[in-house]
């Protein structure tokens, strides 16, 4: 019994749908329909570029720089090393890495001097930590620091072109040695450029560098501590792993002042902080579409509620209650939500996935409009203006959902709001109205 009466009510809302207003040539639901597919695709498109860019950066930081856990010992723990054996030796790590950093002073044989970070590696880190390898995207020469005997270095392409350095070329960095304060003096280390890599990201293509962590003393004197970059083999498995290297540290250590250990997700978080809120504010601006589609949906169904008075006093005379004759309205709201966002999201999909290639067809078009003399040349996407070889795209399904969530939601709460009045009606004297 209850499935004839939903199928009772599905079968009027989805005529509602198809009716016209006025012997017009297409209906206001239809024009509905098209507002939340117009939502839907502008929101999916957007948030998958947005996501590509947003993740395609986090990615490159915890890769390349700040790995998913920072892990510090204090000098008398330092040289204990079954700890860092037990450490490494735990389900969730993936690779231990030994690193040290500091800040100095590069200079090519005919540039100027320029700051970049120097971080110390050990040789076999590139082996155990293949992702790093991997998103560090060498683009010349490899990742050596030995050339026929002589320390190495490899950098960013974009810092060597700034130098004027190709891979084989002798640089200096500059560095201040001394035993206090009073008595740094600057002395310069020579390096010959190994390899370059071009990782995407352009803070670590131009001011990145990476040396023999045993060469790593011609740099830096001071008593710097060693801090091992833990990789996991999830990054959102990262409190998880907190947990058990605690565990594993309290059990063997004397005090939690012989350690320090910082997730990612502190280590990074005014960053990701921003990004967040970045991200929050674009889905909000491109949500306004839907209000004013809802808008639109609400005053649509407010005018066929109008426009449908006498149907709906016959369907009221027949028995129908007041509940019943809503629940018609709300399902043509549904029918509306639902539609509006497959098409919006089919649509979103393929615009998303070819981007790229409707950028590259527009590029062709305007260049062969200005050939002939119908236009001017204009370069949509430029790879050295935004230092992307292509537009990277993330298709996220949490964002898919909530999207299409929020487009039905916006659909059903303006047919909810339109079908308020048909509990007012009564259906005598719509009748006795109508045929007047």
């Amino acid at each position: 019994m209850r499935s004839r009466y939903w199928n009772w009510i599905i079968y009027v809302g989805s005529r509602y749908i198809k009716s016209k207003r006025n012997n017009r040539g297409i209906t206001p639901s239809f024009l509905s329909m098209a507002g939340i597919s117009v939502g839907v695709m502008a929101l999916v498109s957007v948030l998958s570029v947005m996501n590509g860019l947003q993740l395609g950066f986090i990615e490159d930081i915890l890769e390349i720089n700040s790995y998913h856990l920072r892990l510090s010992f204090t000098e008398e723990v330092e040289r204990n090393s079954e700890l860092k054996e037990a450490v490494e030796s735990l389900k969730e790590v993936e690779a231990l890495v030994p690193f040290k950093d500091t800040q100095t002073l590069i200079q090519g044989e005919y540039s100027d001097y320029h700051s970049v970070l120097v971080r110390g590696l050990e040789p076999s880190s590139a082996g155990r930590d293949r992702d790093f390898i991997d998103h560090l995207n060498l683009v010349e020469g490899g990742f050596s620091f030995d050339v026929d005997g002589e320390p190495g270095i490899v950098m960013g392409r974009a810092l060597a072109r700034r130098l004027g350095l190709s891979v084989g070329d002798r640089l200096d960095i500059v560095t201040m040695r001394g035993s206090d304060f009073s008595s740094l003096r600057p002395q310069h280390a020579s390096f010959v450029l190994s390899g370059l890599f071009h990782s995407g990201y352009y803070q670590y293509d131009s001011s990145y560098c990476f040396v023999d962590l045993q060469n790593y003393r011609l740099l830096d004197s001071s008593t710097q501590k060693l801090v091992y970059g833990i990789k996991l083999h999830q990054a959102e498995q990262d409190r998880r792993a907190v947990e058990s290297i605690q565990r594993l540290l309290r059990d063997r250590l004397r005090s939690e002042e012989d350690y320090e250990l910082v997730s990612w997700r502190r280590y990074n978080r005014s960053f990701f902080s921003a990004l967040r809120v970045e991200k929050l504010t674009m889905m909000i601006l491109l949500g306004l579409i839907f209000a004013v589609v809802a808008l639109n949906i609400r005053g649509a169904l407010e005018r066929t509620v109008m426009e449908k008075r006498e149907e709906i006093g016959i369907l009221r005379a027949l028995g129908a209650s007041s509940l019943a004759v809503r629940q018609i309205f709300l399902i043509e709201g549904l029918l509306i939500g639902i539609g509006g966002s497959v098409i919006g999201l089919l649509l979103g999909l393929v615009l998303s996935l070819n981007i790229n290639t409707i950028f590259e067809f527009m590029e062709e078009l305007s260049l062969r409009l200005s050939v002939i003399g119908a236009g001017s040349a204009n370069q949509l996407y430029s790879s050295t203006k935004f230092y992307l070889d292509e537009l990277p795209v993330r298709v996220l399904f949490s964002d898919v959902y909530l999207i299409v969530l929020f487009a039905v939601g916006a659909s059903l709460l303006a047919a909810l709001a339109a079908s308020k009045r048909i509990s007012e009606y009564n259906p005598t004297e719509i009748l006795r109205y109508e045929n007047e």
